[in-house]
């Protein structure tokens, strides 16, 4: 941060390295140090504040060996000559985690696996693929075996569970058989032929920093807090076992059977059939199918976060850097296939908590996105947990048609939504042969416009500069329903299309948009680092962290889980002074809360947060579509409404001193030690 007036102009003029967008500079051919840094040089001409040292596909130069560290010392040193940054990108390509396969072999016990499931209804004669069900833990063989049978509804009733029994006998207690195998890692042309590993076991996260961070470490410590600020993790997952999995499967091993009986205290092998379908129990000894599948993604989020997360977060700060990157949060709030559970709770322990906003189509039409939701996610930790920076991969396979126009648009956007660290996607070392097909554009010395481009490099590290000066003061806070999503079952499907919450979600991002649009901005409430961090001032404003609010906002079919529990709830309806809420049904609680009221003693409907109630956002609504919001704070105070004329009464309700001249901003009120200035606030960008 600068201290006065005359440093902050200066800076602003030609802004620092820190401040710069820094482009994934993927590495991706055969290199000698020659030419690493004369690319080195012309990353500073267009106006990048470094680069992230990025291993690709199509590198010739072995990943970990001698000649790879060789060639960033040479980007290192001649970084540190022009006063730029290099960045450690933490995998061979993507997703992180495996070392490019040193992890995979020295732990083959330890690649990711998962459980599948098989429907055989009447089957015929020969058709059964088993000779003998026994329990072995072999591809193809079954983990669990059971026998069902059609209601009058068409719903699958389970009436025995026959593994431990030959297939031969399966037809004396029924004809129709849901089978759940053991399915093995694959092995991946993209990730050098070996397959990915399973991040929830300690020993994963050990040999990787071992195999990963431990060789800079020993070569390139004492520029760590330096000029290598920061160490990029990018994707990694929770995986079923093949990096583009197709089929209905969940991660699944012996293992995490073992730690899901620990931790819930009953048999996940008995209960896999409830994880994929919603059936009814004739066996008699099967628990609430929404209780097991939220028990399964917590399990399976808190043994991500405590075995993964942590540990090369610690290791990080430990050593002088600080933690950043992205998961695969683009599909929000599925949490099977690829899309690993609880990403906005993870945020928690990244330094610079980072997505990814892909190709250079979206904004476009109407200057609204549905990935709103995940840069509100990253923002808001960030601001509730005081972190540094909110990182974003922005551009990526834009295409090489891309121009500075779908950037400035795509930027200005994100920048305006609480993103202060652009990372273009990407600067390609090499466009050789099929090079240049990897997700393109390139951000390079190639294009025909690379002069103008440093134009729009100076813009970006302006507007970042200004942005991390202040703090963004925001009253509203909208609580996040990501884990209603658990409740369902798994499918293939990477979108909420065709699923039971789809209108939940539908409805959940028009209201993001509908609150935006209104110039009223806000942060997502996670229910985890609520439960950690959150809390009742003596004013009666509920607190997150750094963050305080006036309102909070229940979204309609809120279902909320085991972290942010009936109790907690009720101490804040207690307490509170400032609450809003939706209009619609709530989905009240799940998971072990699942008959306990949102609520305290009083609430008149479940779900709803009475107590004390100061103001009211379901006026307006058609068809579960919020189209208008009023939010009043209590008597006395300055109130946000919404509707047709909110922008003229933002503008004068608004104290401002200064503006972003050139900026499509809208203007909000940010405290800062010593004064005030604006910032951006969420808006549309209506900008071609």
């Amino acid at each position: 941060m600068q201290n006065g007036l005359y440093e902050w102009l200066e800076a602003y003029e030609d802004p620092p390295a820190k401040y710069r967008p820094v482009p994934l500079w993927s590495i991706n051919g055969r290199h000698d140090a020659e030419e690493i840094r004369e690319q080195v040089a012309r990353l500073q001409e267009m106006g990048m504040g470094g680069g992230f040292f990025h291993p690709r596909p199509g590198l010739a130069n072995e990943y970990l060996s001698d000649e790879w560290f060789d060639l960033f010392a040479a980007a290192l040193d001649e970084a540190e000559k022009r006063g730029l940054q290099l960045y450690i990108y933490d995998e061979n390509s993507y997703p992180s985690g495996f070392a490019g396969g040193h992890v995979s072999a020295e732990l083959p016990d330890c690649l990711s696996r998962s459980a599948g499931q098989k429907i055989l209804e009447r089957p015929g004669p020969g058709e059964l693929p088993y000779a003998n069900a026994h329990f072995l833990s072999s591809p193809g063989q079954p983990i669990a075996v059971y026998a069902f049978e059609r209601t009058s509804a068409g719903r699958m009733r389970l009436t025995r569970r026959l593994d431990g029994m030959p297939s031969s006998e399966w037809g004396q207690h029924g004809h129709s058989y849901l089978i759940y195998d053991w399915r093995a890692a694959e092995t991946n042309g993209w990730l050098g032929g070996f397959a990915y590993v399973d991040l929830l076991r300690p020993e994963v996260a050990r040999v990787f920093i071992e195999r990963t961070h431990e060789r800079y470490k020993a070569r390139f410590g004492a520029s760590f807090g330096k000029t290598i600020p920061a160490v990029f993790t990018d994707e990694p997952e929770v995986s079923p076992g093949n990096l583009f999995q197709a089929e209905t499967a969940v991660p699944f091993s012996y293992w995490f059977a073992a730690q899901f009986a620990d931790r819930a205290g009953y048999d996940l092998i008995a209960h896999l059939p409830l994880l994929f379908q919603d059936a009814e129990d004739g066996t008699g000894g099967l628990r609430d199918a929404k209780e097991v599948r939220a028990d399964y993604y917590r399990i399976m989020f808190e043994l991500w976060r405590d075995n993964y997360v942590i540990p090369l977060g610690e290791w990080c700060r430990a050593n002088g850097l600080a933690f950043t990157g992205h998961y695969l949060e683009h599909q929000w709030p599925i949490p099977w296939v690829r899309f690993s559970p609880g990403v906005m709770s993870l945020y928690e322990y990244m330094d610079w908590p980072g997505i990814d906003f892909l190709t250079c189509s979206p904004l476009s039409a109407d200057g609204t996105d549905a990935l709103l939701v995940t840069v509100r996610e990253a923002a808001s930790v960030s601001r509730q947990l005081g972190k540094a920076r909110t990182l974003c991969e922005a551009f990526g396979a834009g295409g090489f048609d891309a121009s500075t126009q779908d950037f400035k648009r795509i930027g200005d956007w994100l920048l305006a939504h609480g993103i202060d660290f652009l990372n273009p996607h990407l600067t390609a070392a090499s466009l050789a042969g099929a090079r240049k097909r990897d997700h393109p554009q390139s951000f390079d010395w190639r294009l025909p416009w690379q002069y103008e481009l440093r134009q729009l490099t100076d813009y970006i590290a302006r507007a970042q500069l200004a942005l991390t000066q202040g703090k963004a003061d925001r009253r509203v806070l909208l609580l996040h329903p990501t884990r209603t999503a658990y409740l369902y079952p798994a499918t293939t499907s990477w979108e909420a299309a065709g699923h039971p919450f789809e209108e939940m979600v539908a409805s959940y991002k028009t209201l993001l948009q509908r609150l935006s649009d209104a110039g009223i901005d806000y942060d997502l409430g996670d229910e985890e680092i609520m439960a950690r961090h959150g809390r009742i001032d003596a004013a009666g404003r509920w607190v997150v962290g750094a963050a305080s609010y006036d309102e909070v906002i229940l979204p309609r079919r809120h279902g909320v889980g085991d972290a942010f529990d009936g109790g907690t709830a009720g101490s804040l309806c207690r307490r509170g002074r400032h609450r809003a809420r939706t209009g619609g049904p709530h989905a009240g609680l799940r998971g072990r809360h699942a008959r306990r009221r949102l609520g305290c003693a009083g609430c008149p409907a479940a779900g709803i947060v009475r107590p004390r109630v100061r103001g009211r956002a379901d006026r307006g609504l058609v068809g579960g579509q919020p189209t208008a919001l009023r939010v009043r704070a209590e008597p006395g105070r300055r109130g946000l409404r919404g509707g047709r004329r909110t922008k003229e009464r933002m503008r004068r309700r608004v104290p401002m001193r200064s503006k972003f001249a050139g900026l499509p901003f809208s203007r909000a009120c940010c405290r800062k030690a010593g004064g005030c200035c604006s910032l951006p606030t969420a808006r549309r960008s209506r900008w071609p």
